[in-house]
């Protein structure tokens, strides 16, 4: 029982220090998705007011001159243009402008985000109870295996191959000593 309660004393200060290192974790991550959230502002505050001579979007192919970024939203770009304004979606944007900006997921927030929620649900935790004693499983029949004779017999060893059958002199009746697994074989002559 000793060894048990020392076992479990060990056990449990384990899970108490995985604890601690789940949190002490979480709170990095929190710390990398505030810096991040800080630095979206800025670039995306930065971006009001810069132009660009041509600006063509990725998945519509629309192209754009003249334009002058006015509004940077999470889901959208507001840009003035030669022809008026319009609103072009984040996803549209070429790639150069999407990173400028800030847009999609770089450092794997969104997965942070789920992993740090499953370490906030709640842990329960049981104790263990007892497997309900099964059933037994009836065993087939063991076959008793004899083996008379491990001696290999005297003289020269009979080997049977497809073109071959033993001795060439004499005639073969199937029966062929083949040595245990654990002795060495005899020496051929």
């Amino acid at each position: 029982m000793d060894i048990f309660e020392h076992t479990a004393s060990d056990l449990e200060e384990t899970q108490k220090s995985i604890e601690k290192e789940k949190m002490r974790v979480a709170g990095i991550r929190g710390e990398i998705r505030s810096y991040f959230e800080r630095y979206r502002q800025h670039a995306r505050a930065k971006a009001r007011g810069r132009k660009f001579d041509i600006l063509r979007t990725s998945h519509s192919g629309k192209t754009y001159l003249n334009v002058e970024i006015t509004r940077v939203e999470n889901e959208f770009v507001r840009i003035m243009h030669e022809q008026g304004s319009t609103s072009i979606p984040a996803g549209d944007l070429p790639d150069d402008i999407r990173e400028m900006l800030a847009y999609g997921d770089p450092l794997n927030i969104t997965a942070m985000n789920q992993t740090d929620a499953s370490l906030k649900a709640p842990v329960i935790r049981r104790e263990p109870s007892p497997a309900p004693a099964a059933a037994p499983v009836p065993q087939p029949a063991k076959k008793k295996v004899v083996v008379e004779d491990l001696d290999p017999p005297a003289g020269k060893p009979k080997i049977e191959t497809p073109t071959h059958t033993g001795d060439s002199g004499s005639s073969s009746s199937g029966n062929m000593w083949v040595p245990p697994a654990h002795s060495p074989l005899p020496p051929m002559q």
